[in-house]
């Protein structure tokens, strides 16, 4: 891929508990992928390479804690 087929996107680095280094993003749906999520329709995440790297899906409640990972 070039650089103009990729957009900026900001990515907090960090370790968790167990001493595993990540680097976590946020995305915020919009309406029509909300009315989407709602209507039971999937979530997809395209990763774009040779492999498929170890992930982690999950939403936060009121708290800001962590909602069961996926």
């Amino acid at each position: 891929m070039t650089d103009d087929q990729c957009i900026p996107l900001s990515a907090y680095k960090g370790e968790d508990n167990d001493g595993f280094q990540f680097f976590l993003t946020a995305w915020v749906p919009n309406k029509e992928d909300l009315e989407a999520l709602n209507a039971g329709r999937p979530l997809y995440l395209k990763v774009i390479g040779n492999g498929f790297p170890p992930l982690a899906m999950y939403t936060m409640d009121g708290q800001n804690q962590c909602n069961s990972p996926r």
